[in-house]
């Protein structure tokens, strides 16, 4: 009854799965966003703190334009015409009958004229390019991402640093404002030469000697950091979509197991011993497989959900103190914990309950076995040659398991052998535990196929006889009993397979 009501809560089930899914989608969504707007902003203050250190070197720049001034003037007080150093410095340097303030003036295109009052009654008037006034700093600047522009005082336009004047009224109001960042939209940035994307601009200011502020002016494209972003959004939503078609696959196929099992169950009813034998075998076996099956798609769900779980972590501790930011973190962190508990119960419905581990005689789980296959030796005419202690210490084991792999190595053995051959059985007392020992005369396997016995899908009968499960799922079952399996290789052909399990351990878990 209570798998026949599991099944009919299906779609609901399903639903509520599929609900708190896109609530986490969205969640993850929105924290993405605020992630890229802080990696955007971060963009913006490396561009500043570059014009900051661009614009502390026009300054010092600027500082040695005012001392040679100040040479020039007392060159000419004295008598001394212009050195020769000022002539290769500069296009022209004169000194000129004092006219107004300290200025700086553009004369030509990329030419620009310092007026530097030297006294009451003359001012040193230095003629350079603008080229030479930012030369060293240009390699900085690439064209198809980042671009340098220079403010010069009184000036109502910015400079670039080939010398051409450029218009930007968005980057002049930034720097009149005292703004260090500037986000500069697709537009502005494509008139300034930048692809069209969303552009950075990074601002400094520097006060020089005697002419006033100059600004400098670092505007990076952010193509790069966005395109990462939009790389990183495809990741996450290929990852969640992933899950969810995971989650919604697994789902599907337990409710089908389950239909499936509950059919059989109603079958077992009416059928006669040798088929009811039959049929409990290939039951088993299917549950065993979707158990090995469900927990792979369990540890795959296990990596996005530990992502959703770490960024959702870094997110509380940063939004600690917003309690509106706090709450929707913790939503995101309920809502991975309401998967992984969705998770585990379709484990649980395809293990048919968990393992149900029980004090039990080692000798009655191996008759168990026995009394399942001893209808497939008799058909097959193989003998069976059982040697059991007259006692043996009590192991804890799930008997419906344990009972389903000791069931495998005995088809196996079966299967492997001559007709009118002998497989021995024995149990053995060692220490610390008990050993189920399965020996056939068969062909044997090579020493490359004893290390891939047990790997899922790997067989060595002929095509169509076997699926390459069982010793998978053997191999499963006894490690959740704390036990080992090993296959070896007799000298006078054939294999013998041993089940080693320990007296008291309960079920294993990871």
């Amino acid at each position: 009854m209570r798998l026949a009501s599991s099944v009919s809560h299906a779609p609901k089930l399903l639903i509520a799965m599929l609900a708190a899914v896109l609530v986490v989608t969205l969640l993850a969504f929105w924290d993405d966003s605020r992630e890229a707007e802080a990696a955007l902003t971060d963009f913006g203050h490396e561009q500043a703190t570059l014009a900051a250190a661009l614009g502390a070197e026009l300054g010092t720049r600027v500082d040695v334009i005012d001392r040679d001034a100040r040479m020039l003037a007392e060159a000419s007080a004295r008598g001394i015409g212009v050195s020769a150093e000022l002539r290769r410095k500069y296009v022209s340097a004169e000194v000129q009958p004092h006219e107004a303030a300290m200025a700086v003036t553009e004369t030509d295109t990329g030419m620009v004229t310092f007026r530097i009052p030297v006294s009451n009654e003359s001012d040193a008037v230095l003629k350079t390019s603008i080229a030479s006034l930012v030369s060293g700093i240009q390699h900085i600047e690439r064209d198809a991402t980042l671009r340098l522009y220079v403010r010069a005082p009184g000036l109502t336009h910015l400079w670039a640093i080939d010398g051409h004047a450029v218009e930007a009224p968005l980057l002049i109001d930034a720097l009149g404002t005292g703004t260090s960042i500037l986000r500069v939209p697709r537009p502005d940035a494509m008139k300034l030469g930048l692809p069209p994307r969303t552009a950075m601009a990074g601002f400094a200011s520097v006060s020089t000697a005697s002419l006033g502020r100059f600004g400098m002016v670092v505007l990076a494209s952010a193509e790069r950091e966005r395109d990462r972003e939009r790389r990183a959004l495809w990741r996450l939503m290929l990852a969640i979509g992933v899950a969810t078609g995971l989650i919604v696959l697994f789902g599907g196929l337990a409710f089908r197991n389950q239909r499936h099992e509950l059919e059989l169950a109603r079958g077992l009813e009416v059928a006669e011993i040798t088929r009811a034998a039959e049929e409990r075998l290939a039951r088993l076996s299917k549950a065993a497989t979707t158990l090995t099956l469900a927990s792979g798609f369990a540890h795959e769900l296990g990596t996005p959900l530990g992502i959703i779980v770490g960024r959702a972590e870094q997110l509380a501790e940063k939004v600690a103190g917003d309690e509106r930011s706090l709450r929707s973190a913790r939503a995101i962190l309920e809502q991975a914990q309401r998967i992984h508990e969705v998770i585990r119960g379709f484990l649980g419905l395809a293990r048919s309950g968990n393992l149900l581990f029980q004090a039990v005689d080692p000798q009655a789980v191996l008759r168990g076995a026995l009394d399942l296959v001893d209808h497939r030796f008799t058909k097959a005419g193989i003998g069976l040659d059982t040697s059991l202690p007259p006692t043996a210490p009590t192991i804890m084991c799930d008997v419906r398991l344990l009972e389903h792999a000791l069931v495998n190595l005995l088809l196996n053995a079966c299967d492997a052998s001559p007709a009118g051959t002998t497989v021995s059985v024995s149990l053995e007392v060692v220490d610390g535990g008990v050993c189920f020992v399965i020996s056939d005369c068969g062909a044997g396997l090579s020493a490359a196929d004893f290390d891939r016995a047990t790997a899922l899908f790997f067989t060595t009968k002929p095509e169509g006889k076997g699926t390459g499960l069982g010793l998978a799922i053997t191999n499963e079952i006894v490690k959740s009993h704390h036990g080992r399996l090993t296959m070896t290789a007799q000298p006078q052909g054939g294999t013998v397979a041993r089940v080693q399990l320990p007296l008291n351990h309960g079920p294993a878990h990871g």
